[in-house]
């Protein structure tokens, strides 16, 4: 099996049949036949292969064997064979609270399917998380099973909750949801094509809604989760969000928004403990699109002021920056400048740790031993400006600049203790402003520093720690972002370049990000089918490990932004129909050189 027909989840909103193996050589685990996979229900469970089939034959139980398999966002198609004269197509897919199978027997016998069907579902959450402690009890219904004369049909429903075990597999939601929420793109380019419809496939399938099952989630509502598959986050995250947005901007009939930022606003999760800024794009969604930013302003005041978010975030208010205390919550392992704090086990992730009592730290680039640094952070302080920028308050980018502003590029720890930490955060600031020609020509040369055949690295390979093998002094490290293409980091550099790049018209900025958008849009088809994950080898292009559909990038806003509103890069001729614009929806219209057509 090769291209899209590796893949062999059940793929659905509220429930699906996870069966991703982080194994990037063989990514999804082999067909087989029933309702099989780990099962999450907003969140990843504890539940593995919920309802297993096995077939007799003529009164002899068989040993399938796969003949072909197709993968579809909507269902899955898998030939068996089962004897020498007899084989079935299975077509299985998820239609909202029910799993379905249609089994088409060719062939001659007499066929039993055997479902082990569990009285009741126990589930618990799995995710490494506040919501660990989630579990539900759910009721399940089933169809009959009677045995079957090939050639025939036989169909298998199986409800979770206490709906009916009713369900057509020829309803195609995704589908559906496609055409209902994106607007729709021509295009000569089949792989331009590929990669935006399944960027919308990234929205689609997480957006979540594990109220649903779990009656004391913290969350209520439909959510922007980070990611569906992994034994990490899978749920609503505060890194993201801001990014998240920024593509549900570009939704014909938003879902989630409100919601999820009403999360954040409640401080629910983990959504405030992350230094990032879900106001301002959320003020621009508002511009577009109807939502309550009340309850959000007086929640990003509360945050800017030091109160309800994480201790790692210590000082700041509306005159002064915050700095960032040890490691966790982004911290150290989201930022290539992480080697400079001191005192840190890189082999034990401080989130394991009790927070420390503040202040038990050194001052900025400290060589202090056995305590936690305060680092003055880029990104940290590019968020705290712009929150306090969207409040009203005053405007903080000459502090920015004085601060972190090294010999024309922006560094979070300066030249001590080591002369260059370069890294994607030098690029943020221009996300809201210009600065001047010195500063834009060193961001220039920093997209040339950080270009690597796949990709952008997310440090300069001159820093000292640099790596291309997601290690850090020899150590696998999961989380290591000292040179390997991280998806979330190469999306904020886009996003601030491009930002610049229209404003200044300058060429240099025009033709790099041009470069750098072709090449991370090239990046998702490196598998030989669209995916999106974690970060990527930035040399061959592969997954360190398997986090398929991972939505804490933000592709389709830039391509909406800087490919069809503002045209940085020349994709050939494209048409969009149906794009939100204010208060209604227009069209689009791109030729080969980029003038509107």
């Amino acid at each position: 099996m090769s291209g899209s027909t590796a893949r062999t989840e059940l793929v659905g909103t509220d429930l699906s049949l996870e069966t991703a193996t982080w194994n990037t050589d063989d990514p999804w685990a082999p067909p087989r036949p029933g309702f099989v996979g780990r099962l999450h229900l907003g969140h990843e469970t504890d539940v593995i292969d919920p309802v297993p089939v096995s077939f007799v034959v003529d009164g002899v139980t068989v040993a399938p064997r796969v003949l072909s398999h197709r993968w579809d966002p909507d269902f899955t198609e898998t030939v068996y064979g089962l004897t020498d004269s007899l084989r079935v197509a299975e077509r299985k897919g998820v239609r909202g609270r029910v799993l379905c199978a249609d089994w088409h027997f060719l062939g001659s016998g007499n066929v039993r399917v055997i479902a082990t069907v569990p009285p009741m579902l126990r589930a618990r959450v799995t995710t490494i998380s506040l919501y660990a402690e989630l579990s539900a009890d759910i009721p399940v219904r089933a169809t009959r099973l009677e045995p079957v004369e090939a050639p025939g049909v036989l169909r298998f429903r199986f409800a979770l909750g206490d709906g009916e075990p009713v369900g057509d597999l020829d309803a195609l939601p995704f589908r559906d949801w496609f055409a209902r929420h994106a607007p729709r793109l021509h295009t000569g380019s089949k792989e331009l094509a590929e990669v935006y419809e399944y960027r919308w496939f990234v929205v689609y399938r997480n957006l979540r809604r594990p109220f649903l099952w779990f009656q004391d989630h913290p969350m209520p509502g439909e959510l922007f989760f980070e990611g569906p598959v992994s034994n990490w986050f899978t749920a609503p995250i505060g890194l993201s969000f801001p990014l998240q947005l920024r593509e549900a901007r570009w939704m014909r009939s938003p879902r989630g928004v409100q919601d999820t930022l009403n999360a954040w606003t409640a401080n629910a999760g983990a959504l405030r403990s992350y230094a990032a800024d879900p106001l301002t794009p959320a003020i621009e969604f508002a511009e577009h699109h109807p939502l309550d930013l009340g309850a959000a302003r007086d929640a990003a005041l509360e945050y800017v002021l030091g109160r309800g978010r994480s201790a790692r975030i210590a000082g700041g208010g509306m005159d002064a920056f915050p700095v960032t205390v040890g490691s966790w919550v982004n911290g150290t392992e989201y930022a290539p400048d992480f080697f400079a704090e001191v005192g840190w086990d890189h082999k034990r992730s401080e989130m394991f740790i009790a927070p420390p009592q503040l202040p038990r730290a050194g001052e900025p680039d400290s060589r202090q031993a056995d305590v936690l640094t305060r680092l003055s952070r880029v990104d940290t302080n590019v968020w705290h400006w712009a929150i306090v920028k969207a409040l009203g308050g005053p405007d903080l980018r000459t502090d920015l600049a004085r601060l972190h502003l090294h010999d024309g590029v922006f560094r979070s720890v300066g030249t001590a203790p080591v002369t260059n930490v370069l890294n994607f955060e030098a690029a943020l600031p221009f996300l809201y402003a210009d600065f001047g020609p010195r500063e834009r020509a060193a961001l220039a040369r920093a997209i040339d520093d950080w270009t690597a055949p796949k990709g952008l690295y997310s440090t300069s390979p001159d820093c000292p720690a640099f790596s291309t093998e997601n290690a850090f002094r020899g150590y696998q490290y999961p989380c290591c972002w000292n040179g390997p293409v991280w998806n979330y980091a190469t999306s904020w550099v886009l996003h601030a370049l491009g930002a610049v790049a229209s404003r200044t018209k300058e060429e240099p900025l025009r033709a790099r990000f041009a470069r750098a958008w072709t090449q991370w849009t090239a990046s998702h088809l490196t598998l030989g089918y669209p995916m999106v994950i974690e970060h990527f080898h930035p040399e061959t292009g592969r997954p360190y490990r398997l986090l398929p559909d991972y939505f804490h990038s933000a592709w389709l806003d830039t391509f909406f932004r800087h490919v069809v509103m503002e045209p940085l890069v020349d994709t050939g001729p494209l048409l969009l129909e149906g794009v939100p614009w204010k208060e209604s929806e227009i069209s689009v219209e791109r030729g080969v050189t980029g003038a509107l057509g």
